[in-house]
C-alpha cells in the first residue's frame, strides 16, 4: 500500500501531489491526493508506504511509515550521455552517507520517471549486469530474486514511473501505471537493492551523488 534505467524505481510529476493511497493485495489502485511541495525535478517531498505487505486491512497510523525524499537526479547512459530516467530515493531518515542509506535496514523507495521507452528485455539485461557487478562472486545468492524481478518487468514508456518499495527483511514491491506488477519475495536481493544505486558500481555516478544530496527546491518563478 502506498500513499502520496544501463536502465535501472514514489514521486509525482511536477504540479501533482504527494500522497497516494493504493489498496493492498489487489494490484489495483485508488488514489487520495493532498497538496505537497515537490523538488526541482517534480518528485514529492515525502511519501507514505505500507510497513509490510502482510499488514492487510484498513489504513491506520500503525500501518504506514513516512519516507522522506533523500535526493533525486538524472541517469545518463553512454559516451553521448543519453537521458534514460530521473530517479528519486526515499528513506525513513535522510542521510548523505551511502553506507547508512544502504545498510540502515529501514524501508526505502526508488521512483524512476523514464525519459524514453525501455523494453522489458533491456530492463532485465540491466538488472542482471547491475547485480553481477555489485555482488561479484556472491552473485548466485541473488539469482532467485533476480529471476522474480525480471519476471515482473514490463516495457516502460516515456513519462511513466517505475516504482520500487524496498522492505529489506521482506521483499521488493514493483509498481507501474498505478498498479502492483510484481513482488520479489527474496530478502537477499531486497537487502542490496538500494546499494545497486549507491554502491561501487551505480548506473550513473552523478545520479548516486544526487540521491544523497538532499531536497533540492524548484527554481523560483517570476
Amino acid at each position: 500500500m502506498i500513499r502520496a534505467v544501463a536502465a535501472l524505481g514514489i514521486g509525482m510529476l511536477a504540479g501533482c501531489t504527494s500522497e497516494v493511497r493504493v489498496g493492498p493485495g489487489t494490484g489495483k489502485s485508488s488514489t487520495d491526493m493532498t497538496a505537497s511541495s515537490t523538488d526541482a525535478r517534480g518528485f514529492a517531498r515525502h511519501i507514505d508506504v505500507e510497513r509490510s505487505l502482510a499488514s492487510n486491512g484498513a489504513w491506520s497510523n500503525a500501518d504506514r511509515v513516512r519516507l522522506e525524499l533523500n535526493g533525486s537526479g538524472l541517469c545518463e547512459y553512454g559516451i553521448f550521455a543519453i537521458d534514460v530516467y530521473y530517479a528519486a530515493l526515499y528513506l525513513e531518515h535522510r542521510t548523505s552517507d551511502a553506507d547508512q542509506a544502504t545498510l540502515s535496514g529501514g524501508i526505502a523507495c526508488i521512483d524512476k520517471r523514464f525519459c524514453r521507452t525501455v523494453t522489458k528485455k533491456q530492463l532485465c539485461s540491466a538488472w542482471k549486469e547491475a547485480v553481477r557487478l555489485n555482488t561479484g562472486t556472491e552473485f548466485p545468492r541473488f539469482e532467485r530474486g533476480l529471476r522474480q524481478l525480471c519476471d515482473s518487468m514490463e516495457t516502460v514508456r516515456e513519462g511513466e514511473h517505475l516504482i520500487f518499495v524496498v522492505r529489506p527483511t521482506e521483499s521488493i514491491e514493483v509498481r507501474l501505471r498505478g498498479r502492483r506488477i510484481g513482488v520479489v519475495d527474496d530478502a537477499a536481493l531486497a537487502s542490496i537493492f538500494v546499494g545497486l544505486y549507491l554502491g561501487e558500481y551505480p548506473p550513473d555516478k552523478n545520479l548516486r551523488a544526487a540521491m544523497l544530496a538532499g531536497f533540492e527546491p524548484p527554481a523560483p518563478t517570476h
